[in-house]
């Protein structure tokens, strides 16, 4: 919960969409087998892992008024090619790998590749955090819920943007 709120907090920060050329054809599939759908230009950006954890990561987020996604990887750790696996066990003072997250508020949705349901992989072949870098990667997962009883929410597809 203290995840979302946190991504909840910073669209307020980051309402500006990216002008950046991008290319997503990712396919988000709720629990009943419909599409998870959201609008608008993924933002690529560049930043600490979280306030004063100093592990440097790439972040690819979209934020619609009720629901969001966010892809946070820890730069070090990402390799052209090299395939992540899930689920993830990150412990946010320590980050290792990515985090894929996504939040719906009706139904409510919080899933995420840190959860020990989740399975899959992500593979980036491009990362980098010079602003106007070309950032691209592939990814085929069930993330795992984070409520009690939750949704757990399916992940297909391709994205390729630039660093703002």
């Amino acid at each position: 919960m203290r995840f979302l709120a946190g991504l909840l907090t910073a669209a307020a920060v980051l309402m500006v969409a990216s002008a950046n050329a991008f290319a997503a054809e990712l396919k988000f599939t709720g629990p009943s087998g419909g599409e998870i759908r959201f609008s608008g230009t993924p933002t690529v950006r560049c930043g600490p892992w979280e306030p004063g954890v100093r592990r440097q990561a790439v972040f690819v987020e979209l934020r619609n008024a009720n629901r969001a996604w966010q892809l946070r990887a820890v730069l070090a750790d990402v390799s052209a090619g090299q395939r992540i696996r899930f689920p993830t066990s990150i412990v946010d003072t320590h980050p290792r790998g990515a985090l894929l997250f996504v939040a719906q508020h009706r139904p409510v949705i919080e899933a995420s590749t840190n959860e020990e349901e989740a399975s899959g992989w992500l593979a980036f072949s491009a990362a980098s955090c010079q602003p106007g870098a070309t950032v691209s990667f592939t990814v085929h997962s069930l993330l795992g819920s984070e409520l009690f009883e939750g949704r757990k929410v399916r992940v297909d597809g391709s994205f390729t943007g630039v660093v703002d």
